[in-house]
């Protein structure tokens, strides 16, 4: 049994009852034509299926895949590091004394750098939120332009008859411009609070690049002082440790 439907006259669609006898053993004949409607209907699904299959492998091909770095590489850049640090530090010409090794120590050391940079950072923070307890101004300005005429006309309620011609009360080209001023209550508390906040951010950094120079300083004292004493007394033990040797 199958139903069909077809275009009766008119455009009004009229279904149709068909059925078949069955065959010996209990089997229908179908027509022919019924597999060749279920081959074009499998074809309609696969043409929708296409275009899906297209987008999912674009989006497929769009995912990010992490390359990680090999230890090759990573001492091709430890190389190419340590080779810029002897460039960029020259070395000494003559004799180098406690102060000139401070200052040569402040100036080429990382650690300073990082927290001269925080510092730089946390003041301009600080900036920023003193300017956020300023007022919002907003400006836009836009060109606006029509092809025809933006007319209108006016109809009396009381007999229903056109009052007024088209009439128009703005050009088909014109220039809008807006500025808009305003100021928060609420979000003025806030941008203090933050100002507050961002103003002891930028002490504490200005105190933690104190605290790199100190550690920086002493450091540089104390390898200082090493180095001169292994300079003074390094041939008297060489040749104490000879005379007991022999």
């Amino acid at each position: 049994m199958i139903i069909d439907f077809d275009n009766a006259p008119g455009g009004v669609r009229r279904k149709r009852l068909q059925t078949w006898p069955l065959a010996r053993g209990g089997a229908a004949h179908v027509p022919q034509f019924l597999g060749t409607s279920a081959a074009i209907s499998r074809w309609a699904g696969l043409r929708a299926a296409i275009p899906l299959c297209f987008l999912l492998a674009v989006l497929s091909g769009c995912v990010v895949h992490r390359t990680p770095i090999t230890a090759r590489e990573m001492e091709a850049q430890r190389a190419a590091d340590v080779q810029e640090i002897r460039h960029a530090q020259p070395l000494p010409q003559g004799p180098v004394t406690l102060h000139q090794a401070m200052a040569r120590a402040l100036l080429y050391n990382y650690d300073q750098k990082l927290a001269l940079m925080q510092q730089a950072l946390a003041l301009k923070q600080a900036d920023l939120a003193n300017y956020a307890m300023l007022p919002l101004v907003v400006a836009d300005a836009a060109y606006i332009r029509r092809n025809k005429f933006n007319a209108a006309s006016s109809r009396s309620l009381l007999t229903g008859q056109e009052s007024l011609q088209l009439s128009t009360s703005e050009d088909r080209s014109r220039v809008v411009s807006d500025l808009t001023l305003s100021w928060n209550i609420l979000d003025f508390g806030v941008s203090y609070q933050q100002a507050h906040q961002q103003a002891d951010l930028a002490l504490a950094a200005q105190e933690a690049r104190r605290m790199a120079i100190d550690t920086v300083t002493q450091q540089v004292r104390s390898a200082y002082w090493q180095a001169v004493a292994a300079e003074r007394i390094g041939p008297k033990v060489s040749a104490a440790i000879e005379r007991v040797s022999a």
